[in-house]
């Protein structure tokens, strides 16, 4: 390992020691288990970006999609009445169409990809913000009378 990843690793490894000294409920596990469920919904999308980066492209809009696509589900289940499983199919055919619209504008139009993800960025946050109408949409009726009583499944992306 190099001297730097050692310094990190050692850091994470300082705060995970001090954190469990002052907060005995830190190493139980539901805390280990929620803490490795948030942890793995950043790691594919940094994965994700990772790519991006490496093959020297900037993606500036990635939060603003995730804000977005989360928000047109939370939307389409809560205020529209949509079950789960045709929203979330929705939502996933969103973020594609999304991103090819976003390739197709870098690849074929020959759009900078720094102004398309700039753009991008503000487009999907303002649609997000005018969604929702700058407010919270509230718990997502992910328990019903339609069968849907736990789509926790999503979340487990644990094997990461």
């Amino acid at each position: 390992m190099k001297k730097n990843t050692l310094g990190i690793f050692g850091l994470l490894v300082a705060i995970f020691a001090v954190t469990a000294l002052l907060n005995d409920k830190f190493i139980s596990a539901y805390n280990m288990q929620n803490l490795i469920k948030w942890s793995s919904l950043y790691a594919v999308m940094s994965i994700g970006v990772a790519f991006v980066i490496i093959t020297g492209g900037i993606d500036l809009s990635i939060g603003s999609v995730v804000g977005l696509v989360a928000v047109v589900l939370a939307y389409m289940m809560k205020v529209k009445g949509i079950n789960p499983a045709t929203a979330i199919i929705t939502t996933v055919c969103l973020s594609a169409l999304i991103g090819l619209v976003h390739g197709l504008l870098i690849t074929k139009a020959k759009i900078q990809p720094f102004v398309v993800t700039l753009c991008g960025l503000l487009i999907y946050r303002s649609l997000s913000r005018w969604l929702t109408d700058n407010q919270s949409l509230g718990p997502v009726p992910f328990e019903d009378d339609k069968g849907y009583a736990n789509l926790d499944f999503i979340n487990q992306l644990d094997f990461i």
